[in-house]
C-alpha cells in the first residue's frame, strides 16, 4: 500500500519503462535532487508547488522541461508500440 503525505509527489521514469513515485515530503529528496542535478548537469527546477490544479510537470529531459507528464508517458508508449 502507498500512502502519500499530501498531493505532491515526484516520479521517476526509468530507461527500462519502470516508474517510481517518491513523496515530495520524504527524507533525503533535496540531497537526492542535488545528487541527479550534479549527474545530469543541470539544475532541476520543481514548479508545481503552489499550483491549486491536479496537473503534471516534466524536469527533465530539458527539451521536456514544463510539458504534462501525462502527454510524455503516452508518446513514449505509441513510440514503443510503433518500434513493435
Amino acid at each position: 500500500m502507498v500512502s502519500w503525505l499530501g498531493d505532491y509527489f515526484l516520479v521517476l521514469g526509468l530507461r527500462n519503462n519502470l516508474w517510481y513515485g517518491v513523496s515530495f515530503y520524504d527524507d533525503g529528496k533535496d540531497l537526492t535532487m542535488a545528487a541527479l542535478s550534479k549527474a545530469l548537469g543541470c539544475e532541476l527546477c520543481f514548479g508545481l508547488i503552489h499550483s491549486t490544479n491536479s496537473t503534471s510537470r516534466v524536469i527533465w529531459p530539458k527539451e521536456w522541461e514544463g510539458q504534462p507528464l501525462v502527454l510524455i508517458r503516452a508518446l513514449i508508449q505509441s513510440a514503443s508500440a510503433e518500434a513493435r
